[in-house]
């Protein structure tokens, strides 16, 4: 079982790599939708963009947060697209 699998086993040092300069964004995107989403699923990682995050997720989704910035929970159940 990899540390991806089960987050107590996640450690700092899971997240401590070199970035060039070049990878990062000096400015946001003007159309902010088309910034790059890594999407991690099944072990394999896809290149996607933000405006696709709506289908990358599960039919319902459920999250809680208890950061020292925010703190909050919440349920949500995608709606069927109407063409």
């Amino acid at each position: 079982m990899s540390a991806f699998s089960d987050p107590r086993q996640l450690s700092i040092q899971d997240f401590t790599y070199e970035l060039p300069p070049s990878r990062i964004a000096p400015e946001p995107l003007p159309n902010r939708d088309q910034s790059r989403l890594l999407v991690y699923r099944g072990g394999q990682i896809s290149d996607q963009r933000f405006h696709n995050l709506p289908s990358e997720l599960p039919p319902a989704l459920c999250w809680s947060s208890t950061t020292r910035r925010w703190c909050g929970r919440g349920c949500f159940a995608r709606s069927p697209r109407v063409a």
